[in-house]
C-alpha cells in the first residue's frame, strides 16, 4: 500500500463518479484541497464504477472505488491500494429491499457474500 502524502498530485488523474453521488462531492473536494490542485488534469468522471476499474487498470488514473469493486484485482496484484487520510469523512452504503419480499437467488447470493467480505475486514 502507498500513503497518499506521498504522491506527486500535479501530475495524478483522479477516475471517480458522477455528479450527484456522495463519492464525487467528497473526492471533489477532497481533491480541492490538495496542494498542486490547480496544475491537476481534470479528473475522468462517469458513472460505471466498472469503468473506473478498467480505466485504472489501463493506468488511466487514481479510482476512487469501494473496496469490493477491486477485491479481486486487488488479490491478484493487478491494483495497488493508496491509503486514504483519516480525516475524510466515512460513506455508508446500504442493501434495502421491500419490506416483507423475498430475496431473488442473485440477492440473496449477493448478501451472503457481501457477510463474507464484513467478516473478512470488520475494519472497512
Amino acid at each position: 500500500d502507498r500513503d497518499l502524502s506521498q504522491l506527486d498530485f500535479s501530475q495524478c488523474r483522479f477516475l471517480i463518479r458522477e455528479k450527484g453521488t456522495k463519492v464525487h462531492d467528497i473526492a471533489r473536494e477532497w481533491i480541492k484541497a490538495q496542494p498542486g490542485s490547480a496544475d491537476m488534469p481534470p479528473p475522468i468522471i462517469t458513472g460505471d464504477m466498472e469503468s473506473i476499474k478498467n480505466l485504472a487498470l489501463c493506468d488511466a488514473g487514481i479510482a476512487i472505488l469501494p473496496h469490493c469493486c477491486a477485491a479481486r484485482e486487488l488479490d491478484l496484484g493487478l491494483l495497488q491500494e493508496v491509503r486514504l487520510p483519516s480525516d475524510l469523512p466515512s460513506i455508508d452504503y446500504y442493501l434495502i429491499q421491500r419490506k416483507n419480499g423475498r430475496l431473488s437467488r442473485t440477492a440473496a447470493l449477493m448478501l451472503e457474500e457481501a457477510k463474507g467480505l464484513a467478516i473478512a475486514s470488520p475494519d472497512r
